[in-house]
């Protein structure tokens, strides 16, 4: 058949013509289980449909609520050279429901017609039919009035008699029931009087009550006499008299315990001394503290003894001295300098240096070359010696290990050169090694040396930077630089620095951590602004992946490929939850709930902390009602305060709705999604 062409006709009101014919033809002795249905389709200039395809839903729905659905069928079908067609309704392609399982009988229904004049499933409404009666149900309707409708016997009509206390039914059985109290009328399931069902009552004359309990239950009588006569909400008065706190309105009264409990002996006391008696109050008592006669120490040699006492001997301890060893080689001693008057050359005055321990003094040559320097001690001690004559000596000065080897003019070496030997020369010092090769520290006016296995490994302190070098030249550490101060920790190997700290042309600090390929992380500012913060996270090809920042405006921002919501899995303690963040082209808040509908309306006011951070525009509202009645819900208002919705159709729902509203964060109202790369990178670094 031919389409006919009325699609520009669906936004228009259709108009159907409804003809029910009730089928009379019996199948197998049973009621056919469908209904015939036949109509015109009509344009909506009246005008029939001829040869025309129609896609058709029809529906059983409940006349007092169209929104329940009973039973719902598809049909395609062509209209005759007149619009004319017929169908059988049952036999279509079920939707929904149970055409078998209607209840016909139980309320009012109608047939919801829904028609797509080009034959698809785009369906618009043409309305509701009431369902009247049809032959088989007047049929249905004579067979109730006749002896039986069926042949079961088990659904017959029956009656209920009682004689005394034995309930029968006709053409069936008899029980017999438990006999009531007599005193009640009330059937009691058991002889136990403490468990009976009581009523409570009460009367009221004037500002009495009374309450009382059914079945020989006391009764008591109280006073409401206040300005409600509700005795649950009297005012009263706390009085404290001495230890008795008392309740006004006969509320009673109750002493005070004078502590906590009543066990006496945990009580708070307290301890005075009155020469050797020391007291405890509250009946505690008095004891004598004995008394002690003094104790004196004493030292008899190498036994240190206390009177009345035990003694210890200090024989063990390097010259009865009790110090941190037994070494008597690194005791303290004391330098003394004596002076021989006319035992020198030319009867000039001739020095001795004492140092305590030793018997044995030293004798310095040449004295008008040699000056001390003396502490204030009884009697003075030398606290230096200095010579300006240039003479070479050997072994001259000896004391417990210090050993001066030889000095030579400004030249001076102190210690055993095959072993290790102080070097001082010039403006130079140094410690002399067996191998040539310096070790220790050196010292130059320019700067001061440490080195170790020279030239592997050395620190180097100038006016300029320190610096840490470890081995084939590569400085591990290195502070400052030659115009700026830096710190750079190297791995060594000629690799790149792990980390350094740099200052940027903007003026801002930097702080690099490094690996082999590149820069690992990155502490600086936002370019062109050294106040702003900024932390960079590099991948291997040295592009910023992810990072925190400050920007123009002054607000915070985190990105990155993805952000993260990360817990642990309180099932599996191995295992975490990753949740990532959904992402948008604008910066936004959203805030939900659950409200009730009054008579169709509600209104939803935002909580405050949600009304400080939103913009008053970009605000949407979503709606999901909590009822399958619903008409549908409209918001007919929303602002920065909230929103205002309506049930659709006039409806006058009273039912729960879930609500969520996103909105636009006051202050990010221009955000803009695409931007400059330069406006969002940090200071560039030197």
């Amino acid at each position: 058949m031919k389409k006919s062409q009325h699609n520009g006709y669906l936004h228009l009101a259709w108009l159907t013509t409804l003809i029910f014919l009730a089928g009379l033809e019996m199948a197998s002795a049973q009621t056919p289980m469908s209904f015939n249905y036949q109509a015109v389709a009509r344009n909506a200039a009246q005008e029939p449909m001829p040869n025309t395809e129609l896609g058709l839903r029809l529906s059983i729905v409940q006349a007092t609520n169209h929104a329940t659905i009973l039973y719902s069928e598809t049909h395609h079908v062509t209209t005759s050279g007149l619009g004319l067609f017929n169908l059988a309704i049952g036999n279509g392609a079920p939707v929904s429901g149970d055409f078998q399982s209607i209840a016909w009988g139980s309320a009012s229904l109608e047939l919801h017609v829904e028609m797509d004049v080009t034959g698809g499933t785009s369906y618009t409404s043409m309305g509701f039919v009431p369902l009247l009666s049809v032959p088989y149900a007047l049929y249905a309707q004579n067979t109730a009035n006749t002896d039986d409708a069926d042949a079961d016997p088990t659904n017959e009509l029956q009656s209920l008699a009682i004689d005394g206390n034995v309930l029968s039914l006709s053409n069936g059985n008899s029980v017999n029931l438990p006999i009531p109290d007599t005193s009640s009328g009330v059937v009691d399931s058991d002889a136990d009087p403490n468990n009976e069902i009581q009523d409570l009552s009460v009367t009221q004359n004037g500002s009495t009550v009374n309450l009382s309990l059914s079945k020989g239950g006391a009764g008591v009588t109280f006073s409401v006499a206040d300005e409600d006569n509700d005795s649950a909400n009297e005012i009263q008065q706390l009085v404290l008299t001495g230890r008795g706190l008392a309740l006004t309105k006969n509320g009673g009264a109750i002493d005070i315990p004078v502590d906590d409990d009543a066990d006496p002996g945990n009580e708070i006391q307290h301890l005075s001394l009155d020469g050797v008696n020391l007291n405890l109050d509250h009946g505690g008592g008095t004891v004598v503290l004995p008394s002690a006669a003094p104790q004196t120490l004493s030292l008899s040699g190498t036994n240190l003894s206390i009177s009345d006492g035990n003694q210890v001997n200090l024989a063990t301890l390097q010259d009865g001295v009790d110090d941190a060893d037994n070494d008597p080689q690194n005791e303290i001693q004391q330098l003394t300098l004596a002076a021989l008057a006319d035992a020198g050359i030319d009867n000039s005055t001739i020095y001795q240096l004492f140092l305590s321990g030793n018997d044995e003094p030293v004798t310095l040559p040449y004295n008008s070359y040699w000056n001390a320097t003396y502490f204030l001690t009884e009697p003075p001690s030398i606290a230096n010696i200095y010579t300006s004559y240039p003479v070479e000596v050997q072994n001259v000065i000896t004391s417990n290990g210090l050993i001066t080897q030889n000095i030579t003019g400004t030249d001076l070496v102190l210690g055993d050169p095959t072993i290790q030997a102080l070097h001082l020369f010039g403006s130079e010092m140094h410690f002399d090694r067996p191998d040539g090769n310096d070790l220790g520290f050196k010292f130059t006016p320019e700067e001061i040396t440490y080195t170790d296995n020279f030239p592997e490994t050395r620190v180097t302190l100038n006016k300029e930077m320190l610096q840490f070098v470890n081995g084939a030249g590569w400085a591990s550490t290195r502070l400052g630089g030659t115009t700026t101060g830096k710190l750079e920790l190297f791995p060594g190997g000629g690799l790149g620095s792990y980390l350094s700290t740099n200052y940027t042309s903007q003026g801002g600090g930097e702080l690099q951590v490094t690996g082999p390929s590149g820069k690992n992380v990155l502490l600086s500012h936002l370019a062109d602004h050294s106040d702003n913060g900024y932390v960079a996270v590099y991948d291997g090809n040295n592009q910023i992946k992810a990072g925190i920042y400050v920007n123009a405006a002054g607000q915070g921002i985190i990105f990155g490929d993805m952000k993260n919501f990360v817990t642990n899995d309180p099932e599996q303690p191995d295992k975490l939850i990753s949740y990532v963040s959904l992402e948008g082209p604008e910066a936004a808040a959203y805030c939900r709930g659950t409200i009730q509908l009054k008579e169709g309306k509600a209104t939803v006011v935002f909580p405050e902390h949600f009304r400080k951070i939103i913009a008053e525009s970009g605000i949407t509202v979503m709606l999901t009602p909590l009822s399958a009645e619903s008409k549908g819900l409209a918001v007919t208002k929303k602002d920065g305060q909230g929103f205002t919705v309506q049930e659709l159709w006039d409806g006058k729902g009273d039912y729960s709705f879930d609500w969520e509203v996103k909105a636009v964060r006051r202050g990010f109202e221009n955000y803009e999604p695409v931007m400059d790369r330069e406006s969002i990178l940090p200071g560039k670094q030197n």
